[in-house]
Protein backbone atom coordinates (compact mmCIF):
# COMPACT_ATOMS: atom_id res chain seq x y z
CA UNK A 1 0.00 0.00 0.00
CA UNK A 2 1.26 3.57 -0.40
CA UNK A 3 2.07 5.91 2.11
CA UNK A 4 -0.59 8.46 2.18
CA UNK A 5 1.58 11.95 2.31
CA UNK A 6 0.53 14.56 4.27
CA UNK A 7 -2.11 17.39 3.05
CA UNK A 8 -0.42 20.62 2.42
CA UNK A 9 -2.22 23.68 3.62
CA UNK A 10 -2.67 24.86 -0.33
CA UNK A 11 -4.49 21.23 -0.81
CA UNK A 12 -8.09 21.21 -0.88
CA UNK A 13 -9.89 19.00 1.57
CA UNK A 14 -11.77 17.01 -1.25
CA UNK A 15 -8.37 16.46 -2.50
CA UNK A 16 -7.14 15.36 0.38
CA UNK A 17 -9.46 12.91 1.11
CA UNK A 18 -9.68 11.88 -2.18
CA UNK A 19 -5.78 10.43 -1.47
CA UNK A 20 -6.89 8.62 1.92
CA UNK A 21 -9.45 6.66 -0.28
CA UNK A 22 -6.91 5.88 -3.15
CA UNK A 23 -5.11 4.52 -0.01
CA UNK A 24 -7.31 2.70 1.71
CA UNK A 25 -8.57 1.26 -1.80
CA UNK A 26 -5.07 0.28 -2.65
CA UNK A 27 -4.76 -1.35 1.24
CA UNK A 28 -8.12 -3.30 0.68
CA UNK A 29 -6.92 -4.52 -3.47
CA UNK A 30 -3.73 -5.63 -1.61
CA UNK A 31 -5.12 -7.82 0.98
CA UNK A 32 -7.65 -9.24 -1.67
CA UNK A 33 -4.50 -10.34 -3.96
CA UNK A 34 -3.38 -12.09 -0.89
CA UNK A 35 -6.58 -13.74 -0.27
CA UNK A 36 -6.82 -15.09 -3.97
CA UNK A 37 -3.17 -15.86 -4.05
CA UNK A 38 -3.86 -18.40 -0.55
CA UNK A 39 -7.40 -19.60 -1.61
CA UNK A 40 -5.90 -20.71 -5.30
CA UNK A 41 -2.69 -22.27 -3.48
CA UNK A 42 -5.18 -24.20 -1.14
CA UNK A 43 -6.93 -25.21 -4.64
CA UNK A 44 -4.51 -26.27 -6.27
CA UNK A 45 -3.59 -28.53 -3.41
CA UNK A 46 -6.51 -29.66 -3.03
CA UNK A 47 -7.22 -30.98 -6.70
CA UNK A 48 -3.76 -32.37 -6.45
CA UNK A 49 -4.61 -34.62 -3.87
CA UNK A 50 -8.07 -35.43 -5.38
CA UNK A 51 -6.27 -36.16 -8.84
CA UNK A 52 -3.80 -38.32 -7.43
CA UNK A 53 -5.47 -41.78 -7.71
CA UNK A 54 -2.20 -43.92 -6.27
CA UNK A 55 -1.28 -41.58 -3.34
CA UNK A 56 -2.18 -42.46 0.65
CA UNK A 57 -3.69 -40.32 2.37
CA UNK A 58 -2.07 -37.26 3.12
CA UNK A 59 0.62 -37.73 0.36
CA UNK A 60 0.57 -35.87 -3.22
CA UNK A 61 2.10 -36.94 -6.21
CA UNK A 62 4.33 -33.46 -6.89
CA UNK A 63 4.04 -33.93 -10.60
CA UNK A 64 0.98 -33.84 -10.60
CA UNK A 65 0.90 -30.72 -8.36
CA UNK A 66 4.06 -28.99 -11.01
CA UNK A 67 1.22 -29.87 -13.79
CA UNK A 68 -1.94 -28.68 -12.71
CA UNK A 69 -0.11 -25.51 -11.40
CA UNK A 70 1.26 -25.21 -15.13
CA UNK A 71 -1.96 -25.59 -16.37
CA UNK A 72 -3.81 -23.00 -14.25
CA UNK A 73 -0.74 -20.43 -14.84
CA UNK A 74 -1.55 -21.15 -18.28
CA UNK A 75 -5.37 -20.49 -18.15
CA UNK A 76 -4.59 -17.23 -15.80
CA UNK A 77 -2.11 -15.80 -18.68
CA UNK A 78 -4.67 -16.55 -21.45
CA UNK A 79 -7.53 -14.74 -19.67
CA UNK A 80 -5.62 -11.80 -18.99
CA UNK A 81 -4.12 -11.59 -22.01
CA UNK A 82 -4.85 -7.72 -23.74
CA UNK A 83 -6.47 -6.59 -20.58
CA UNK A 84 -5.45 -3.95 -18.67
CA UNK A 85 -5.23 -3.73 -14.76
CA UNK A 86 -7.83 -7.06 -14.50
CA UNK A 87 -5.47 -9.06 -13.33
CA UNK A 88 -7.53 -9.47 -9.73
CA UNK A 89 -10.65 -9.76 -11.95
CA UNK A 90 -9.05 -12.54 -13.98
CA UNK A 91 -7.72 -14.57 -10.59
CA UNK A 92 -11.12 -14.08 -8.80
CA UNK A 93 -12.89 -15.43 -11.92
CA UNK A 94 -10.66 -18.39 -12.14
CA UNK A 95 -10.74 -19.41 -8.36
CA UNK A 96 -14.76 -19.20 -8.60
CA UNK A 97 -14.88 -21.75 -11.76
CA UNK A 98 -12.19 -23.91 -9.69
CA UNK A 99 -14.27 -23.84 -6.74
CA UNK A 100 -17.26 -24.21 -8.92
CA UNK A 101 -18.66 -21.14 -7.45
CA UNK A 102 -20.38 -17.83 -8.89
CA UNK A 103 -19.42 -14.52 -9.21
CA UNK A 104 -20.81 -11.55 -9.31
CA UNK A 105 -18.48 -8.65 -11.23
CA UNK A 106 -19.97 -4.95 -10.80
CA UNK A 107 -18.12 -2.38 -12.69
CA UNK A 108 -18.91 0.30 -15.53
CA UNK A 109 -19.64 -0.67 -19.03
CA UNK A 110 -16.05 -1.52 -20.75
CA UNK A 111 -14.36 -3.13 -18.19
CA UNK A 112 -14.22 -6.31 -20.00
CA UNK A 113 -16.66 -8.11 -18.06
CA UNK A 114 -18.53 -10.24 -20.87
CA UNK A 115 -14.90 -10.82 -22.36
CA UNK A 116 -13.97 -11.94 -18.99
CA UNK A 117 -16.99 -14.72 -19.28
CA UNK A 118 -16.02 -15.29 -23.02
CA UNK A 119 -12.50 -16.35 -22.43
CA UNK A 120 -13.08 -18.50 -19.07
CA UNK A 121 -15.69 -20.42 -21.45
CA UNK A 122 -12.82 -20.64 -24.22
CA UNK A 123 -10.60 -22.14 -21.49
CA UNK A 124 -12.86 -24.45 -19.85
CA UNK A 125 -14.78 -25.40 -23.15
CA UNK A 126 -18.13 -26.03 -21.81
CA UNK A 127 -21.77 -25.03 -22.36
CA UNK A 128 -22.21 -21.15 -22.59
CA UNK A 129 -25.01 -18.77 -22.11
CA UNK A 130 -24.90 -15.02 -22.46
CA UNK A 131 -27.84 -12.33 -22.28
CA UNK A 132 -28.51 -8.60 -21.80
CA UNK A 133 -31.19 -8.17 -19.44
CA UNK A 134 -33.81 -5.27 -20.03
CA UNK A 135 -36.68 -3.92 -18.00
CA UNK A 136 -38.67 -5.98 -20.88
CA UNK A 137 -36.83 -9.32 -20.13
CA UNK A 138 -39.33 -11.77 -19.55
CA UNK A 139 -38.28 -15.25 -17.88
CA UNK A 140 -38.19 -17.56 -21.31
CA UNK A 141 -35.21 -15.35 -22.26
CA UNK A 142 -33.26 -16.94 -19.31
CA UNK A 143 -34.67 -20.23 -19.06
CA UNK A 144 -36.34 -21.16 -21.78
CA UNK A 145 -39.59 -21.33 -23.28
CA UNK A 146 -42.45 -23.48 -21.56
CA UNK A 147 -42.98 -26.65 -23.82
CA UNK A 148 -46.80 -26.43 -25.30
CA UNK A 149 -46.27 -29.89 -25.47
CA UNK A 150 -45.75 -30.32 -22.05
CA UNK A 151 -48.95 -27.95 -21.53
CA UNK A 152 -51.45 -30.33 -23.20
CA UNK A 153 -49.70 -33.36 -20.98
CA UNK A 154 -50.98 -30.65 -18.01
CA UNK A 155 -47.09 -30.72 -16.99
CA UNK A 156 -45.51 -27.04 -16.86
CA UNK A 157 -41.99 -27.67 -17.95
CA UNK A 158 -38.95 -25.44 -19.74
CA UNK A 159 -37.19 -26.63 -22.89
CA UNK A 160 -33.72 -25.42 -21.33
CA UNK A 161 -31.49 -26.35 -23.66
CA UNK A 162 -29.01 -24.05 -24.70
CA UNK A 163 -30.19 -21.39 -21.79
CA UNK A 164 -29.32 -20.70 -18.58
CA UNK A 165 -30.10 -23.76 -16.41
CA UNK A 166 -28.01 -26.03 -18.94
CA UNK A 167 -25.20 -23.61 -19.07
CA UNK A 168 -21.41 -24.34 -17.35
CA UNK A 169 -20.87 -20.83 -17.81
CA UNK A 170 -22.84 -18.13 -18.11
CA UNK A 171 -22.42 -14.70 -18.34
CA UNK A 172 -26.02 -12.40 -17.21
CA UNK A 173 -25.51 -8.63 -17.84
CA UNK A 174 -27.28 -5.44 -16.85
CA UNK A 175 -28.82 -7.67 -13.90
CA UNK A 176 -30.17 -4.87 -12.15
CA UNK A 177 -32.11 -3.01 -14.72
CA UNK A 178 -33.88 -5.55 -14.81
CA UNK A 179 -37.60 -6.43 -13.92
CA UNK A 180 -38.22 -8.77 -11.23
Amino acid sequence: AHACAAPSSAEPAWKAKLRAQDAEIEAELGAVESEVERRMEEDVQRLATAAAPGAGAGQVETVDVHRLRQRIEASLMHLQDGLVERGTEVRLLLLAALCGEHLLLLGPPGTAKSELGRRLNGTCGAKYFERLLTRFSVPEELFGPVSLRGLEEDEYVRKTEGYLPEANVAFVDEIFKANS
